[in-house]
């Protein structure tokens, strides 16, 4: 096995071992990413260099194994959207509670002011 084919392999089982944050964290998923980019760099670079040893690498369980990795990376993406969704609908019924609320006091409050003011007129 050539040098290039064997860091071709290596960089392959890093970056699908690289797996997703599972928590909506931003600093988290920055450094996920920032490492998952920098493994895609070199992986392009020796790529272009070594087709061939790319090719034979990507046959012989490389390919799976990056799917694999996507794969994961898409369901994090799933949960996140997922996650978010559900915050969403969380802030609408704490907006709609806080209408209705504050609907509630008005109509209270109003009615208490009606009252006082004709207690004092007559």
């Amino acid at each position: 096995m050539s040098e290039s084919h064997e860091k071709l392999h290596e960089l392959i089982a890093e970056l699908s071992a690289l797996d997703p944050p599972t928590q909506p964290d931003a600093d988290l998923w920055a450094r996920f990413a920032a490492e998952r980019q920098e493994l895609i760099d070199e992986l392009e670079y020796l790529a272009g260099r070594f087709p061939a040893d790319l090719k034979a690498v990507l046959s012989d369980g490389g390919q799976e194994r990056l799917n694999a990795s996507c794969k994961r990376i898409d369901d994090a993406m799933d949960a996140l959207a997922f996650e978010s969704k559900a915050l969403q609908q969380e802030c609408t019924e704490v907006r709609n509670r806080r209408h209705k609320l504050a609907q509630h006091q008005r109509f209270s409050g109003g009615g208490q002011r009606s009252d006082a003011s004709i207690s004092t007129v007559g």
